[in-house]
């Protein structure tokens, strides 16, 4: 497909998106004035489907996501956010010592303070990704220009620690919009969800954590799980539950 029709199509998309936005709430206060309950209940519906598409990467609304491995073997996959941190080097020792590769999705501003441990865990053979290059509060409600430069400053960011093609992105939060899509698109990103989300960032409870994961193990899972303590402190006990389920490791 050529360049042109490429932008075309994902600015049209782009279009139709934030139409929907806009026009939603104004259909169904509209129709809610004038007692339109079929048009006021389809419409309350679609801004439901917006919302949750929003906040629920698993959903895929608007831009194609990996949730899972496309396989039926008892296959998984380890996935860590935010890093790198004073923990990812410990995280790194872990893997090395089982023998499993995952993948690290790093923000630009993180890897820039720490490009030894970038460096190693692509050494180590890990994949790695962005996560935006300051992993802001605020972006999934910034603008084009904006989001752009977040997602475009970490690809600079780690191609030039790593010396390779960047491809894979996941995005903060796990919220994506027409925006944000429309970057992904544009970049020629993959964009990579979760099956199993950890909550490690919401329970200092390790024990809590390892059965909530082993518990939501299924083939193919991507596992989401962040470069913290607690996260740090569980790692080889979660590996072992992982595997005495019979899983193998795999990384995208």
């Amino acid at each position: 497909m050529k360049t042109w029709d490429v932008i075309k199509r994902s600015t049209l998309l782009l279009f139709v998106q934030q139409a929907m936005f806009v026009l939603t709430p104004l259909v169904i206060v509209y129709s809610a004035i004038n007692c339109w309950i079929a048009v006021f209940c389809i419409a309350l519906s679609i801004a439901v489907v917006l919302v949750w598409g929003i906040f629920d990467i698993r959903l895929a609304l608007f831009v194609p996501v990996i949730n899972r491995l496309k396989t039926k073997e008892k296959k998984v996959v380890l996935t860590f956010d935010d890093g790198p941190s004073d923990c990812t080097e410990a995280i790194l020792s872990t893997l090395e010592q089982e023998d499993i590769r995952a993948v690290f999705f790093f923000t630009g501003k993180n890897a820039a303070e720490h490009p030894d441990i970038v460096r190693r865990a692509i050494q180590s053979g890990h994949s790695v990704g962005v996560h935006t290059q300051n992993h802001l509060l605020k972006f999934p409600f910034s603008g084009l220009k904006k989001v752009e430069k977040e997602i475009s400053d970490s690809i600079v960011t780690l191609e030039r620690i790593t010396g390779q093609k960047i491809s894979l992105f996941r995005p903060p939060f796990g919220v994506t919009n027409p925006v944000i899509a429309k970057v992904i698109r544009d970049l020629r990103l993959s964009t990579i969800g979760w099956t199993v989300r950890s909550l490690d960032t919401k329970t200092k409870n390790g024990e809590y954590l390892l059965k909530r994961i082993s518990s939501r193990m299924s083939a193919g899972a991507i596992i989401l799980l962040h470069d913290i303590p607690v996260t740090t402190g569980i790692l080889q006990d979660l590996i072992a539950e992982i595997r005495k389920k019979g899983y193998r490791f795999e990384k995208i």
